[in-house]
């Protein structure tokens, strides 16, 4: 037979295949058959999920291809919750040669492809997920088994839904397209493309299942947990869109930035899924701040038994921008929720920090708003942490310190200062024993400062502009309060503290010449209006070694002992309070000594002098008040005790000048003469 005879007759055998096909299709009830691919595909669905799957409407074709569109699929949410699926068409396509042999009566289900479907993953109020305890209840020796070899979905969404802290957070991952490669009942491979925080597809996974592979556990695998091996990719996703997934709200600070992601995912020996991948951030903005640049090194673990159990560590992460230059490491366990850390750099500026932390909520009672929102304090009270921080520089405004070193722990919304220090204005601090409780809307703090010879002039110009006082100090602090701004910290605080001031120098005002203007008043009141003093204005005074024991109350220092001033006019005894606000109420006693009053006064008094004083005003601006009348009585009474005894002196004097003229006079002997 000749090649063209051969090729006729196979078109002829082709051809009446088909015409027989197409007949036996034709004789086929399409509507039987739809309806039993309808109740095989809802009822293996409603029963491996333990779900109601519900419709809306299905049709069925055998040509050109065979296929049954079901429209409106549902699959039911927990009670008071939207559906956890909704599937505007499943298109489940059908092998043809099954249903030719069957005469319809038999199906078997090629591909199911789902066209536009919305998953909605929502997290409730008490933390547990909608799809938590899906196919628990699935029926024993079900009959409903749907074996097919591929499924997919096209123009999908997927809404992530946080409703378990105050301020609902959501995620979305649009222009979802994925395909599932099936072996009999087991899924072979998954590849993912979809838009996460992006406008366009930028999330690419591509994950391969190893069925049957040695030296994994084969439990997981008979309990549906197969090996995988793949890799994910995310480029270019926006952080501020990425609210629901970044923790405790930081996203509410974010004002742009950009993440890269490219990680390997594989099945361990032991059966634990692992992820190791580098994360890059670009453009990395927070409220205040200008854009940082970053990157880490990832490596998370998880028991697909129990996902609770998720830990990953950080490796090689760096933060680098205005304000910040960091390094560091950390491994982050989800149940129990901990934290490890470890921070260092040669920078670290806290107004770039606080500046980005979440804006707390407005009271409507117009009470103060909170520093750290209801959602943060939440997740850091169920938090633990521990870690060490070395920094080059902090910076906090005008205060800066250097060579930090600390040891930090988070436990029950408290951080506390395990041990620290750092040099501050060429002297040292120690504050190991303070802490802050971040679980009130305002939090409270609690400050354990020890001071080493710091310089106060750096500090006061740092901090204020200038220098009202020159000096090295040492001392403690113990004081609590809460707020962070200046305005509630001074109406907070309380507590006590031994000061030590070493070579005072008071730059804003001469004492001794205040003291001076007061002596030439009160000369005038005594009635020695010729003796005058010039008033001065300004100046300095030495005050040498001083040492304060106080109390801090009502937004001030108030002096547990009196306050010894060495002076040039002599010294000062001070009792009062010394405001936060660097105002002055300080009331006592002046001692003027005898070498001051005969400068001045040109009077000497037998022992130094004691009148009332009180200084007001402000250390940048200090007022001294001395009782004028009270030093003018007490200069009169000197100045008589040394007219009485010039007069005594003088009236002696001439009286034994005239007795011995009379003995010239009269040569009568005289006793003692």
């Amino acid at each position: 037979m000749s090649a063209a005879r051969i090729a006729l007759v196979s078109v002829v055998v082709v051809l009446a295949l088909a015409i027989g096909g197409g007949i036996v299709l034709a004789s086929i009830d399409q509507r039987a058959l739809t309806e039993r691919v309808v109740e095989r595909v809802v009822a293996s669905a409603s029963e491996s999920l333990g779900r109601e799957v519900t419709f809306e409407g299905a049709r069925g074709r055998l040509l050109p291809d065979a296929r049954v569109t079901i429209s409106g699929l549902r699959i039911a949410g927990r009670p008071g919750e939207p559906p956890l699926v909704e599937v505007d068409e499943l298109q489940v396509h059908l092998r043809t040669w099954p249903i030719l042999r069957s005469l319809g009566r038999e199906v078997a289900i090629r591909e199911i492809a789902a066209v536009r479907p919305t998953v909605r993953l929502i997290r409730d109020a008490e933390g547990s997920w909608s799809f938590e305890g899906l196919g628990r209840e699935r029926a024993r020796g079900a009959e409903t088994e749907v074996t097919l070899a591929r499924i997919a979905t096209v123009d999908g969404t997927v809404d992530v839904i946080d409703r378990s802290a105050p301020g609902e957070t959501a995620v979305a991952l649009t222009d979802l397209d994925a395909e599932a490669e099936m072996q009999g009942r087991s899924l072979s491979r998954l590849r993912v493309r979809t838009a996460l925080a992006s406008d366009a597809q930028n999330l690419d996974v591509d994950l391969t299942f190893e069925h049957g592979r040695e030296g994994v556990a084969h439990a997981r695998e008979d309990a549906g947990l197969p090996p995988v091996r793949g890799s994910i990719a995310l480029r270019d996703a926006d952080l501020v869109r990425l609210g629901g997934v970044i923790p405790a709200g930081v996203a509410r600070v974010l004002r742009g930035g950009r993440v890269d992601v490219e990680a390997d995912v594989a099945t361990q020996d032991d059966g634990i899924y692992e992820l190791r991948g580098d994360a890059r951030l670009s453009g990395v903005r927070m409220r205040g701040g200008e854009p940082a640049q970053g990157a880490m090194r990832v490596i998370a673990r998880v028991d697909p038994e129990s996902p609770e159990t998720f830990r990953a560590v950080i490796e090689r992460a760096s933060l680098r921008g205005p304000g910040i230059e960091l390094a560091g490491s950390g491994t982050f366990t989800a149940k129990p929720r901990s934290v490890t850390f470890e921070a260092y750099g040669p920078l670290l500026d806290l107004d770039v920090l606080l500046a980005a932390l979440p804006e707390g909520e407005q009271r409507a009672d117009d009470a103060p708003r909170a520093v750290v929102p209801a959602g943060v304090r939440r997740t850091l009270e169920d938090t633990t942490a521990r870690g060490t921080l070395r920094f080059g520089r902090v910076v906090n405004g005008p205060l800066e310190l250097e060579d930090l070193t600390a040891r930090a722990r988070l436990r029950a919304g408290v951080l506390e200062l395990e041990a620290g220090e750092a040099k501050l204005y060429g002297g040292r601090i120690v504050a190991s024993g303070t802490s802050v409780d971040l679980g009130p809307s305002v939090p409270t703090w609690t400050l354990r400062a020890r001071l080493e010879s710091v310089d106060v002039a750096s500090m006061t110009r740092d901090v204020s502009g200038d220098e009202p006082l020159i000096g090295r100090l040492d001392g403690r602090i113990d004081a609590n309060g809460a707020g962070a701004s200046w305005d509630q910290v001074q109406a907070s605080a309380a507590g006590s503290g031994v000061v030590e001031l070493h070579d005072g120098v008071l730059t804003t005002g001469d004492l001794g010449a205040g003291v001076a203007t007061a002596v030439g008043e009160a000369l005038r009141l005594a009635g020695r209006g010729s003796a005058s003093v010039d008033e001065v204005r300004g100046g300095r005074t030495d005050l040498g070694d001083l040492r304060m024991t106080f109390r801090i109350e009502q937004g001030s220092v108030v002096l547990r002992e009196p306050l010894t001033v060495q002076a040039p006019f002599g010294a000062a005894r001070l009792d009062g309070r010394i405001g936060l606000d660097r105002s002055l109420d300080l009331s006592g006693t002046a001692v003027l000594s005898p070498e001051f009053v005969d400068d001045v006064a040109s009077v000497r008094p037998a022992g130094p002098i004691e009148v009332p004083l009180s200084i007001g005003g402000t250390l940048t601006d200090p007022q001294l008040s001395l009782s004028s009348e009270a030093l003018a009585s007490a200069l009169s009474e000197t100045a008589l005790r040394e007219g009485a005894r010039a007069l005594e002196q003088e009236l002696g004097d001439r009286a034994g000048e005239g007795l011995r003229e009379l003995r010239r006079r009269i040569p009568v002997p005289i006793p003692g003469f």
